[in-house]
Formats: C-alpha cells, sequence, structure tokens
C-alpha cells in the first residue's frame, strides 16, 4: 500500500509516517510544499494530511502565513492522486478562533475535492515531539496563557493511529475523545508544578462520541509521562 504523511517532521505526523512506513511530505522554506512531484505521479492508496500551522493567536501581518499554512496547503494536498485521503481536523470546529475557522474551511476543500475521505477531529493530543504547547509547558513548569480551571480531552497519537487502522474504509467526519475530561489545575498537581496562569478559559467538552477511546484523559496523561520518562 502506498501511503503518504504529510507534516512528518514532528508531532503526529512524524509518529503515524513511522508506524505506517510511509512516504512524507513537509513544507519547504517554511511557506510552500513540492506538491508537484507528487500532483502528476502514480496515485496513492492512502494520503493522511496532519500539517498544519497550530497557532490560536495569530493576528495582524502573520495572518496570511497562518492562512496558507492552512487552507492553501491542504488544497495543494487533496488534489494529489488517492484513492483515499485522511484529514486531522480538531475537536473545536466551532470555536471562534483563526485556527477554528481553517479547519472548518479546510473541512469543506477535501470533501468537496475528494471523492473519498474520512476527516478525524481529535481533542487534544499527546505523543513524542509534540511542539510546545500548554501541556508541555506545565510539565516544564513555564507560564500559560490558560486558566487553572480550563477543561481539557487528551488523547494519544496511538488512539489516532486505531481510528486510521481499525476505521480505514468509515467516510464522513469522527469525533475522537477520551472518556473523561481534565483541569490544567489538576495536571500541575500530578507534576507538582506550581504554574502561573493566565485569564483565558478553554473548556473540551466530550459530548460526541463517535470513537471513544476508552481511557480517561487522566489515564492518557499518566501514560504519556510515564512513556516519556519526563523528569520534573
Amino acid at each position: 500500500m502506498r501511503i503518504l504523511v504529510t507534516g512528518a517532521k514532528s508531532g503526529l505526523g512524524k509518529y503515524l509516517s513511522e508506524q505506517l512506513e510511509s512516504d512524507t511530505l513537509n513544507r519547504q522554506d517554511g511557506t510552500h510544499i513540492a506538491y508537484e512531484d507528487y500532483r502528476y505521479g502514480e496515485e496513492y492508496d492512502l494520503i493522511i494530511h496532519c500539517a498544519n500551522n497550530g497557532d490560536y493567536q495569530t493576528w495582524g501581518d502573520a495572518t496570511y502565513k497562518f492562512y496558507n499554512d492552512n487552507i492553501f496547503l491542504t488544497r495543494d494536498v487533496v488534489r494529489i492522486p488517492h484513492k483515499k485521503f485522511i484529514h486531522i481536523s480538531t475537536y473545536d470546529i466551532e470555536y471562534d478562533t483563526p485556527y477554528s475557522a481553517c479547519k472548518r474551511i479546510s473541512e469543506t476543500i477535501v470533501s468537496d475535492i475528494s471523492k473519498n475521505y474520512l476527516i478525524i477531529r481529535p481533542t487534544s493530543l499527546l505523543g513524542k515531539d509534540m511542539k510546545e504547547n500548554t501541556f508541555t509547558k506545565i510539565l516544564d513548569g513555564k507560564p500559560i496563557y490558560l486558566t487553572e480551571d480550563s477543561v481539557m480531552n487528551y488523547i494519544t497519537y496511538e488512539d489516532v493511529l486505531n481510528v486510521i487502522e481499525k476505521e480505514y474504509p468509515y467516510d464522513g467526519i469522527v469525533y475522537l475523545c477520551a472518556n473523561e475530561n481534565i483541569t490544567l489545575g489538576e495536571i500541575s498537581d500530578l507534576v507538582g508544578n506550581k504554574i502561573e496562569y493566565g485569564d483565558q478559559r478553554c473548556e473540551q467538552k466530550s459530548i460526541f462520541t463517535d470513537y471513544n477511546t476508552g481511557r480517561d484523559s487522566l489515564d492518557n496523561v499518566v501514560k504519556f509521562i510515564e512513556d516519556m520518562k519526563w523528569i520534573f
């Protein structure tokens, strides 16, 4: 099976490309991808589109690059010949943020262009080689912009892989979440770090259960910390 994974330099894309032993496609020079090398080549059995610009607070002059890294990139990748296209979106699809807006538009592009697609909407992801985020900042004792009582839902890269392998024939949209949520304060208490919190509150509500991992967010957090041997 010929598989192509985008965004394979870090995070979920890197994990999936290693597990599936796939071809990889990454942006060049931070803004462009060499998709022309793929677009007119042999058809892929599966393309998994993980690449994105995940800056939740992009405004002003950086807006164009942000949209280019998300919307236009998705448009280019989905044009590469394929039998199945899997787009990694976000659980927070309805949030009023530039990131969520880009994901909504990207989903529309995928559904309009691809004849056989699966859109996965995961909650917050935990895994090796993930970029710095609120979770890693708590583990490192760094300040964050969210409040202590912000509610999160955490799943692992392995959970996404399980959906891809087990639900491969499925079409449409799948929400992916853990059983129970966890607050950022509970995570900081777990690792024993005193965190300087911000004033923005986030709440990920695990109300959709298309594909539930069968574990709680706390279980996934503890497993990640143990697997990564995080030092506090």
